[in-house]
């Protein structure tokens, strides 16, 4: 298996039933998710990072854990076909269309380092927001929404800089980043989900390689 998904009740199968490198995900409640990852960790799974779920009547915790494998990431993607996460597939999508990230195009590349010439500026991805530690049911959302009011983010616009009144000491620096204001509740920044289905494919999908 390359992947498994335990929701509250289940138990996840033998560790050796697993490929190296898989993730799995064990949701639990908050009263007992602690001594349950604490069980997995002593069974051989290494806790890689924990999602707060949260409903209009309760909140559960979803810890996400990988069987260990030896050498790096994508070799073990190549061989067990997982070990990764599906990021791409798991990004909060904004609606700012917009939004631009151009490449550093200094001679010495960001931060002076030659190695990161050509690399891709930092900011906002076309593509969406990365994944966040915390998922909303809608009902959530909208009482998040309700303490929140409407929340505005200012526009960032190009800049020219030739690092003369820079901190860095690049000698050139260009950057093209563009993101226009946006605005709507705090909800927005985290993926909304209406029933558990929703909820376990966009869970599942994250661990998919």
């Amino acid at each position: 298996m390359k992947y498994g998904y335990y929701s509250e009740g289940e138990w996840p199968l033998s560790i050796n039933k697993y490929r190296d490198g898989s993730h799995i995900i064990v949701v639990r409640n908050i009263n007992n998710f602690v001594s349950t990852t604490i069980k997995l960790e002593d069974l051989g799974w290494a806790v890689r990072d924990c999602i707060k779920i949260l409903m209009s009547q309760k909140s559960v915790q979803a810890t996400l854990l990988r069987k260990p494998f030896k050498g790096t990431v994508a070799n073990n993607v190549l061989t067990n076909g997982c070990g990764g996460l599906n990021i791409e597939i798991s990004r909060i999508i904004h609606n700012d269309p917009d939004i631009i990230r151009k490449t550093f195009e200094s001679p010495l590349g960001m931060f002076t380092n030659p190695n990161r010439k050509g690399e891709r500026g930092a900011g906002p991805a076309p593509e969406g927001r990365f994944p966040a530690n915390l998922l909303l049911s809608n009902k959530a959302a909208l009482l998040l929404n309700k303490q929140s009011g409407d929340c505005k983010t200012g526009a960032i616009n190009p800049y020219h800089s030739d690092g003369s009144n820079s901190a860095f000491v690049a000698d050139k620096m260009f950057r093209d980043f563009k993101q226009p204001a946006s605005s709507g509740g705090a909800s927005r920044f985290f993926f909304n989900f209406d029933t558990e289905k929703q909820l376990k494919d966009y869970l599942i999908n994250l661990i998919k390689v």
